[in-house]
């Protein structure tokens, strides 16, 4: 394996800052933007965020503007995994090291904070810009734009960066059949456990980012200003906190800096609305956010430097290295929780009578958000913190893996027996 320099890794990094950038743009203000800018019904701003992955939706008996917006979703979510799944695979062929791959997950994760900190204050620069371009769609538009510039450009410095890296000593087939594809993966215990962790957490990210526009808003009254300034001071904060997730991730394991992470932030959605949230203030909403955005940094610096372990764990079974399949399938995993995430969410939002016509919301409405933000999110937290705890790949696991791997590799027989915990093995038919 080519080892990256450090100047050449933080380069690699910088393909995050238009992944994870736009998807968490787009999963934060998507929502916002339809209803409240375009005017589309929830229900309706839903599906075409679900669109993305339920391609059938196409098929709809939709006109005019509606399907453009479905149009410009299904490219935005087709280019944005054509883009991901190669990129993110190549961090595992890069390097087996457990901790230099936190390293790299680290540059990436950082890359993508910048990304979303410029965007957070997107309602704010709407507002600026509005007067001078003439209306507020255009106004969105032109901040739209200049983040696509931003992002072609991370993505051309990535490529450049990650030239020539790629593994191409590495035993594999030419092509899968479906049934392969499946087999790894499902027998693959680790792997399992951290889509299922991941999934939740999505459904969590979809949720707290998905209503955090509103719940500021009419919740807690806040302005457009205010609401920029919440979510610009939480991503500058998360900057910070990419250095103790990679430290608990190096000193103990991926695992438990996963549990501590998603941990802070399912405490934060139990105590803040308690206690310390009220009307009219920020400084309880920013200091919320500053510290629970530790688990949305979590969300894709843990999990992605988790999967490269996994693949290990499958070469044990295999022979082969398969990191594009196992990226594969966890953004397939993240595309489809955040669709069905984003798309339910819609529907609830017109459930409890949301009107983006009025500035002050019924109680119903205002008590539908909050049930969303708080509840909905804390249950996805739980849930994802219990199935990634039990996790059986931890750091000395991974190790005693990566020594058999490569005694594979010499071409020694190993026992899969001795490792029982961590894959389904088939017992041979007499």
């Amino acid at each position: 394996m080519k080892r990256m320099s450090p100047a050449r890794a933080i380069a690699y990094g910088l393909p995050g800052l238009a992944t994870l950038f736009t998807f968490t743009m787009f999963t934060t203000y998507g929502l916002y933007f339809f209803t409240n800018i375009v005017g589309l019904s929830g229900k309706f701003a839903g599906l075409i965020m679900t669109i993305g992955t339920l391609w059938d939706a196409v098929t709809d008996p939709l006109v005019g503007i509606k399907i453009y917006f479905i149009i410009v979703a299904l490219l935005f979510y087709t280019f944005q995994t054509l883009i991901d799944v190669p990129y993110t695979s190549l961090s595992g062929e890069v390097t087996d090291n457990y901790d230099l791959r936190s390293k790299l997950a680290t540059i990436r994760t950082f890359w993508a904070i910048i990304g979303v900190a410029i965007g957070g204050g997107i309602m704010a620069y709407t507002d600026f810009l509005e007067p001078v371009v003439g209306g507020s769609r255009q106004a969105w538009s032109v901040c739209f734009a200049f983040f696509g510039i931003i992002c072609t450009l991370s993505i051309w410095i990535g490529y450049k960066a990650s030239e020539g890296y790629e593994n191409k000593d590495i035993i594999t087939k030419k092509s899968y059949s479906i049934k392969e594809m499946l087999e790894g993966p499902l027998r693959n215990k680790p792997f399992l456990h951290l889509t299922i962790a991941f999934i939740f957490a999505i459904l969590a990210q979809a949720i707290f980012l998905g209503v955090l526009v509103y719940y500021l808003r009419y919740n807690l009254n806040l302005n457009d200003t205010q609401v920029s300034l919440v979510n610009i001071i939480m991503w500058i904060v998360a900057l910070f906190w990419v250095f103790p997730i990679d430290h608990w991730s190096t000193k103990y394991s991926k695992v438990v800096s996963w549990t501590i992470s998603m941990g802070i932030w399912l405490l934060c959605m139990i105590v803040f609305p308690l206690f310390f949230l009220k009307p009219g203030s920020t400084a309880a909403p920013i200091i919320m956010t500053s510290i629970l955005v530790v688990g949305l940094n979590a969300l894709y610096q843990v999990i992605y430097a988790m999967i490269s372990d996994c693949v290990e764990v499958d070469e044990l079974m295999s022979g082969e290295r398969r990191e594009g399949l196992f990226y594969s399938m966890a953004t397939v995993s993240q595309k489809l929780a955040a669709a069905s995430g984003v798309s339910v969410l819609g529907m609830i939002i017109d459930y409890v009578g949301y009107n983006p016509a009025v500035s002050v919301q019924s109680m119903q409405t205002v008590q539908g958000f909050h049930n969303i933000f708080v509840i909905g999110t804390s249950v996805c937290l739980l849930l994802s913190i219990v199935t990634m705890a039990t996790n059986p790949l931890t750091k000395k696991r991974y190790s005693e893996v990566l020594e058999v791997v490569r005694l594979k590799r010499a071409g020694k027989e190993i026992a899969l027996d001795e490792f029982k915990d961590l894959l389904f093995i088939k017992k041979n038919r007499k």
